[in-house]
């Protein structure tokens, strides 16, 4: 039976990880199945999105989780299905361009996210979405999709001379 370790994993590997898990559930997966576990995220549930082996045979179970208290206006699937698209392609071209990935790490190091928020409008609204995770539990990896106050990342234009 494999065990559980701790693992160092570079941050360009885990972001593609995380990226191509969410693909996964959210674009690969029909979607009856990706809106079944939209729900559940909305329900405060977290999901099981994979169990990843590593190279010393040791395992990691992936979960997700979402907070949406800052979510402005009212959260559908689609809104999020698109916010989530323009996250992971954020990621892409960070990726492709070979980008230093900052991450933010929680004091004490429980948890981090990737400081690469992706701001979207819609019905008037404008949201902001990041991807955060931790490690939950021995063998255990949660990934959180975090909406942020958006005011925190408004710009002001400039005041014109009179």
């Amino acid at each position: 039976m494999s065990g559980t370790a701790e693992h160092s994993i570079p941050n360009k590997n885990f972001m593609t990880m995380g990226a191509n898990l969410l693909a996964k559930a959210f674009f690969e997966a029909n979607r009856t199945d990706a809106k079944r576990c939209f729900r559940e995220l909305c329900d405060g549930k977290r999901i099981g999105l994979s169990r990843v082996v590593m190279d010393d045979k040791s395992t990691i179970d992936v979960l997700l989780a979402m907070n949406c208290d800052e979510y402005c206006g009212k959260i559908s699937f689609s809104h999020f299905r698109e916010q989530l698209r323009l996250l992971l392609k954020r990621f892409a071209a960070a990726l492709e361009k070979d980008e230093p990935l900052e991450v933010l790490t929680e004091q004490g190091g429980a948890s981090s996210v990737f400081k690469m928020p992706i701001l979207h409008s819609a019905e008037e609204q404008v949201n902001a979405l990041i991807l955060g995770w931790a490690a939950t539990a021995p063998g255990q990896l949660e990934f959180r999709l975090l909406y942020l106050d958006p005011e925190q990342f408004r710009v002001d234009p400039p005041e014109a001379d009179s």
